[in-house]
């Protein structure tokens, strides 16, 4: 069984990739910190990176739980807070200071669900380190999912099935999650900013991105999966990757076929 490179999402992530914002958007002056869209990994050197390529975005998250440990975003995040040197027109040599960059300091983190979830799913807050200047873009990262809430999940009544012998077996399933986020920082000369909250589609399942073909469970080298950036995010990888990759026995029954 080869390894996966962990890089080029591109061939299975292109559907989740789009050319112009919809939904999953805002429009850019609408607010003084502006969350404007999620931002898809791409490939860069030996590794991934989140894309700062405007024209194309997340519209939708997945998160495989067979083999994923966590979950992260990656918003966009705009500061449209203009500096005085430019508002006011002052030349260099007056050699006034930005104090408008924003350093952002926390996500603030909602979760709602369209169905009944038996997991209690708590706001919370995530720390960052990062900042982005007057006029200009940064994109930050956004744990949505820590593991101890993909344990959570993965245990729950909805993600469990049960047998009349006591066995039980992964179930099948997703649950759609709505994840409200909002960034939260401070100017230079101590200005709290908040922005807008960016609603973002989660899907996490158990099973769903993985692809089957013949002999993958006996040790054949065959792999069509491609590669990825990160295993179990958003990206099909196949039984083989599966394999591997699995949290635990249980979750490894997901990378056969279902009966």
């Amino acid at each position: 069984m080869k390894t996966p490179r962990i890089h080029k999402p591109w061939a299975f992530a292109l559907p989740i990739l789009a050319l112009q914002a919809i939904s999953a958007c805002v429009e850019p002056n609408d607010g003084d910190l502006v969350i404007q869209q999620a931002q898809p990994l791409v490939a860069e050197g030996q590794g991934c990176v989140a894309s700062t390529d405007e024209t194309i975005y997340l519209s939708t998250g997945t998160v495989d739980m067979a083999v994923a440990q966590n979950y992260k975003v990656f918003p966009l995040v705009r500061n449209n807070i203009r500096d005085v040197n430019e508002t006011k027109r002052y030349a260099v040599t007056d050699a006034r200071l930005n104090t408008k960059a924003v350093s952002l300091k926390k996500a603030k983190v909602k979760y709602h669900t369209q169905e009944a979830f038996s997991v209690q799913l708590p706001d919370r807050e995530v720390p960052l380190s990062a900042s982005v200047a007057t006029q200009s873009l940064t994109t930050v990262a956004v744990e949505l999912l820590t593991p101890a809430l993909v344990r959570q999940f993965r245990n729950a009544d909805e993600f469990i099935v049960r047998g009349s012998q006591g066995e039980i077996r992964p179930a099948r399933t997703s649950i759609d999650l709505i994840v409200g986020i909002t960034l939260e920082g401070e100017t230079q000369d101590g200005n709290t900013v908040e922005s807008n909250e960016f609603e973002f589609n989660l899907r996490v399942c158990n099973g769903c991105l993985v692809t089957y073909y013949p002999g993958c469970t006996n040790g054949t080298e065959e792999d069509t999966s491609g590669d990825v950036c990160v295993v179990g995010w958003e990206t099909p990888i196949s039984c083989a990757v599966c394999n591997a990759y699995a949290r635990d026995p249980l979750a490894r029954q997901l990378c056969e076929p279902a009966l």
